[in-house]
């Protein structure tokens, strides 16, 4: 397993933080310079999101082309990525319980519109989702990277022109398998987002339900921030 880290070189504290706290557990990470709005190529006439948003597509790219030429399953984070104190626990416990064929695994992240969509038991310790939010910590699989790489690059996405709704669109398609932990072990820092400049909380994930193997409504509500 590679690991990567996609960082804004103008957040040196980020990476100071990211740097400090992340879990011995994993494998030495590569730092990827992020592109900025500045660096990345000319919008295409079709792209109706904002240059960050353009930018960080670009990035997440640059990192999986990377991952794809590595020839291992990799994890990407984003430098503002928090990890929970029992992180190697729950990661550990989900990793091993991965299916053949599966395609993404969220550590971090957070299960959208659940009263529509909820994701369902699929493992002894995994949830298989159909709106697994955020770009905060993915991994990835090398068999499914190509085709990651492929579904980026398409013109004219549907709105909305955002990396992590664009990932998706992927998880509604049967044949992908995109899964999390029971629940998430990743979050993000406070900070400004350099996607959208505002002053953002501390955010995890971890206010959804899902459908155990028994067809039961289970709530997990630790964080009252998350998205449901």
């Amino acid at each position: 397993m590679k690991s990567f880290v996609m960082h804004d070189v103008a957040q040196v504290r980020r990476l100071q933080d990211f740097t400090a706290n992340y879990p011995a557990c994993l494998p030495p990470f590569e730092v990827v310079e992020a592109i900025t709005p500045e660096t990345a190529p000319p919008m295409p006439e079709w792209w109706q999101e904002s240059a960050a948003c353009w930018a960080h597509l670009q990035t997440t790219l640059k990192t999986f082309r990377l991952g794809a030429a590595s020839g291992e399953d990799f994890l990407i984070f984003e430098d503002d990525a928090i990890f929970s104190p029992d992180f190697e626990e729950v990661f550990t416990q989900a990793v091993n319980d991965l299916p053949n064929g599966w395609d993404m695994f969220y550590p971090g992240g957070c299960h959208l519109d659940c009263e529509i969509y909820p994701p369902v038991q699929y493992g002894e310790h995994l949830l298989r989702g159909r709106r697994i939010h955020w770009n905060t910590c993915q991994l990835i699989n090398k068999k499914t990277v190509h085709r990651l790489i492929d579904f980026l690059e398409e013109p004219s996405w549907p709105c909305p022109h955002v990396t992590d709704h664009r990932f998706n669109m992927l998880h509604f398609n049967p044949t992908f398998i995109a899964l999390s932990p029971m629940r998430f072990v990743v979050g993000q820092s406070a900070g400004v987002s350099t996607i959208n400049g505002r002053d953002v909380p501390e955010k995890w994930g971890n206010n959804f339900y899902y459908i155990d193997w028994l067809g039961n409504k289970i709530t997990v509500r630790e964080n009252p921030e998350g998205a449901w």
